[in-house]
């Protein structure tokens, strides 16, 4: 969890909702891997049925990162009000999450491995959203 709130608040994500259920908890240990990123970002712990409600409300985008898809990451439009979803590691996006999102997408590889783990595939993700944020700007 540390290091997913590290790559968050380095690429100048707004806050970050975490699940009250199954996800990491906000401790000492998450303090230290996430390099005192910690102490910059907003944390909400919301259920579902409330972050749903909030990014609806605010006119956020739902994109889910998920292997499951033939749509590549560079080919969503991240520039728009956006919140990122990513899955477990072991059993990726829930139906109920997945059917909510407005775009599915995947980190394209070329290595054997089928997956990488979450932290990095929200860093990757969390870049791709500032790189396509940045050319816009030119």
């Amino acid at each position: 969890f540390g290091a997913i709130v590290r790559s968050a608040e380095c690429f100048g994500v707004d806050g970050l909702i975490v699940p009250h259920r199954g996800s990491a908890a906000i401790d000492a240990f998450a303090v230290k891997s996430s390099a005192g990123a910690i102490h910059n970002l907003p944390i909400c712990k919301m259920d579902w049925e409330e972050t749903k409600k909030f990014l609806q409300g605010n006119g956020i985008a739902l994109a889910g990162a998920s292997i499951d898809t033939e749509t590549f990451i560079q080919d969503i439009d991240m520039k728009i009000p956006l919140a990122i979803v990513m899955g477990s590691e072991g059993s990726g996006l829930s139906d109920n999450v997945r059917k909510h999102c407005q775009h599915l997408f995947q980190i394209p590889m070329v290595g054997q491995t089928e997956s990488l783990n979450v932290s990095v595939s929200a860093g990757i993700s969390l870049y791709e959203v500032l790189r396509q944020r940045l050319m816009q700007m030119e």
